[in-house]
């Protein structure tokens, strides 16, 4: 069974979990941001607390999300590099999304009981983009820009 890694990588805290075929979040990870160096360790900590291997990622950030360099706007200092990020984790697909503002979201309604609340889905209807978004870290939900 294949799953994906989904995070929502905040100022304070960054969220994670892995999203199953059908949508159901499994394995859910608040990471305070201050106890880890940068992103990479981030995720490092979470793959290796819950080993997963997931071959596909998909990150929610607040910054540029244009070009092969990706640098969040609320954790300074924090950034990756898609291609190499991509390569040390082992996902063959990578997604970065850019999420900020107030969210126009309803909360997902799925059947993984505590693991898919919190998770609101914003709908950019613009992009046609899913962004998985949650209202823990700044105590706002982020949306889709």
């Amino acid at each position: 069974m294949s799953t994906t890694l989904v995070a929502d990588i905040g100022g304070s805290k960054s969220r994670f979990a892995l999203a199953n075929p059908s949508g159901d979040l499994e394995h859910v990870l608040v990471i305070e941001n201050d106890t880890v160096a940068d992103l990479d360790a981030a995720v490092a900590r979470y793959l290796e607390e819950t080993g997963a291997h997931p071959r596909a990622a998909t990150l929610a950030v607040a910054g540029s999300v244009d070009g092969e360099e990706v640098v969040l706007t609320n954790r300074t200092g924090w950034r990756l590099r898609r291609g190499e990020f991509a390569e040390r984790f082992g996902f063959s697909q990578l997604r970065v999304l850019k999420c900020e503002g107030r969210a126009r979201s309803r909360y997902r309604s799925g059947r993984g009981g505590a693991s898919a609340r919190g998770w609101p889905l914003a709908r950019d209807s613009e992009r046609r983009r899913t962004c998985l978004v949650w209202s823990a870290g700044a105590g706002r939900n982020r949306d889709v820009r």
